[in-house]
């Protein structure tokens, strides 16, 4: 009779625990915002990187062909 009481207990906490959301809500909005926050910096970063790479190219084909009109 102990056991049982002792593993009903065990399953009792384990139920309250496992089922207890692990965020509230404030708090799970909070991260939803930051995380839309980080993937729009991400975008913004990528979009920089992307015109800069552009206009390196750009440069490079430039001086390629200065190159090959000068010789």
């Amino acid at each position: 009779m102990k056991k049982l009481f002792v593993l009903v207990s065990v399953v009792a906490l384990f139920a309250a625990v496992s089922c207890k959301p692990s965020v509230n809500k404030a708090e799970q909005a909070r991260l939803d915002s930051l995380k839309q926050d980080s993937i729009m910096k991400a975008n913004d970063t990528t979009k920089k990187v992307d015109t800069t790479m552009k206009a390196v190219d750009t440069t490079k084909k430039a001086d390629v062909k200065a190159t090959k009109k000068a010789k």
